[in-house]
């Protein structure tokens, strides 16, 4: 495997502590840490309210506190600046290993938008997650997932945004916007486990945005998995193309506790060289898991470099660049690039046209990173190919209003059809994108649901009153049969694919 070596950076003074080590250190110098998870400064005192809270920049945000919370004490150290300047540090503080959870795809594919109001929540979570193959990774987390899930929204829109951190998580975070303009110690401000933070902005400009805890160190927080992409679509929206989202970012890696890694923050600072560069958190998932697009339909691609060190230079190999836009805003076009830089933080959009069926691999153009993981199979089809399901063609961005939900049927034992495709759900007709909204299917006690998969993207069909988890693998048709002593009510089913349910893919089976 190729290395690549971060220029070398400022050299840790001494070898870093673990969690027992430090809060015995913090206990010592008078540290109030119990209830933070590691925080060794902080700010005194909260920001004084801002008057008139105007939405146009950004309304009065509310705290909610955790029962019991003691408020940080101390000053912040030198170097170890956040979002927020005045933001408490969590130190030497890292994740905690824990049992890998299962390998699951992050499903690359963007769901269309509505403009208009957006309620948004996003919980900080410690996960242990697989970075590659046999590769857990202990993780500070947005939702579970690295990345965080791809929101996506349109310029002006009313986002009223909540971020929670789990009461189980081992340490304090914060989430910074690059889509919002705000100050940054109202609203990027450090939250300890069980706390909530609600405030609300309007994305004044179209791009593609990188989020991310903003707590220092930030160097460890980005590095550990806390980053993800806010697209914000252009007020008249995008013209019809296939669209995808890569998220790019680097790891840093030492052995920790049961064989799990940990991050190291002596490589992050350039004594020593990365591991992995991936797409979307796991290096070569779109190689072992090919990304089905349609042949002669424009694609787009918007790309988000989380970093926290590593460039990209993008590229597609075998297709040309028709356009491209510096942080994803229509207004800052190139026209027939074959590669576009990205920095770390920032983003980009690319169109192109695939004009024959292969295999086109869209890469990070600097080959070492590419050979670390940061690499992209699209397996160009043309509609009809056997053995492939191709989804319709889409709809320009912003999608259609929505439509009122129709009246459920008449249930029947007999078999009935859920198509799950491109991020949506299809029942007689109607489908969750058009519907802006849930699905009704009435069905029977014995009912045997077919479920085929006529995407490009992988799904599953999860109902969780009956613990229910069907794959639906691309292509392909799966069964479910509704239990014979089934009680008659109302059943929510989902996907369950990250994303996927956030995006709309869910549903109601109405059991009469």
């Amino acid at each position: 495997m190729a290395s690549f070596r971060i220029p070398a950076g400022p050299a840790i003074a001494e070898p870093r502590a673990d969690r027992r080590t430090f809060v015995r250190r913090a206990a010592g110098l008078g540290l109030a840490v119990p209830s933070l998870g590691g925080l060794v400064a902080a700010t005194g005192q909260a920001p004084a309210p801002a008057s008139g809270g105007v939405i146009a920049a950004a309304q009065e945000p509310t705290t909610v506190a955790h029962p019991g919370h003691v408020p940080p004490e101390g000053t912040v150290p030198a170097g170890y600046v956040g979002s927020d300047p005045k933001s408490p540090s969590t130190g030497a503080e890292s994740p905690v290993a824990a049992p890998a959870q299962p390998f699951t795809l992050y499903d690359p594919f963007l769901a269309p938008v509505q403009p208009g109001p957006k309620e948004l929540t996003v919980v900080a979570k410690d996960a242990t997650l697989l970075l590659a193959k046999n590769v857990p990774y202990a993780a500070w987390t947005f939702d579970g997932t690295i990345p965080g899930r791809a929101l996506r929204v349109v310029e002006g829109d009313e986002i009223n945004f909540t971020f929670k951190i789990d009461p189980a998580a081992s340490t304090a975070h914060s989430l910074d916007f690059h889509s919002a303009k705000t100050p940054p110690d109202k609203n990027y401000k450090t939250i300890s486990p069980g706390e909530e933070f609600s405030w609300s902005f309007r994305p004044p400009h179209a791009g593609a945005y990188m989020y991310h805890c903003g707590t220092p160190p930030v160097l460890m927080h980005i590095a550990a998995g806390m980053y993800g992409a806010m697209i914000v679509d252009p007020k008249e929206g995008w013209s019809p193309a296939q669209e995808l989202v890569f998220i790019q970012s680097d790891f840093y890696l030492e052995d920790g506790p049961h064989g799990v890694k940990v991050p190291s923050y002596d490589k992050m600072m350039g004594n020593g060289d990365m591991e992995y560069v991936t797409f979307n958190g796991y290096a070569n998932q779109y190689v072992e898991n090919p990304i089905t697009v349609r042949v002669g339909e424009p694609i787009r691609i918007f790309i988000v470099n989380a970093g926290p060190n590593v460039w990209s230079s993008f590229h597609v190999v075998g297709a040309i660049f028709d356009r491209a836009y510096v942080n994803a805003n229509p207004n800052n076009e190139l026209i027939g690039l074959q590669s576009i830089t990205i920095g770390p933080g920032d983003g980009a959009c690319v169109e192109f046209t695939l004009e024959e069926p292969g295999e086109y691999v869209a890469v990070n153009h600097a080959f070492g990173h590419a050979a670390h993981g940061a690499i992209a199979v699209l397996n160009a089809v043309e509609e009809g190919t056997p053995g492939v399901a191709v989804a319709a063609s889409p709809a320009a961005s912003p999608a259609a209003s929505p439509a009122a939900s129709p009246a459920a049927a008449a249930p029947t034992t007999a078999a009935v059809t859920i198509e799950g495709f491109d991020i949506g759900w299809r029942f007689n007709g109607q489908d969750t994108l058009s519907l802006g909204g849930p699905i009704s299917v009435p069905v029977a006690p014995g009912t045997t649901i077919s479920l085929p998969n006529t995407g490009v993207a992988t799904h599953n069909f999860v109902v969780d009153e009956w613990g229910v988890l069907v794959d639906m693998p691309i292509g392909g048709t799966a069964e479910y049969t509704i239990p014979a002593d089934a009680t008659p009510g109302e059943y929510r089913f989902y996907c369950n694919v990250p994303g996927h349910e956030a995006a709309g893919m869910v549903g109601t089976l109405v059991v009469q």
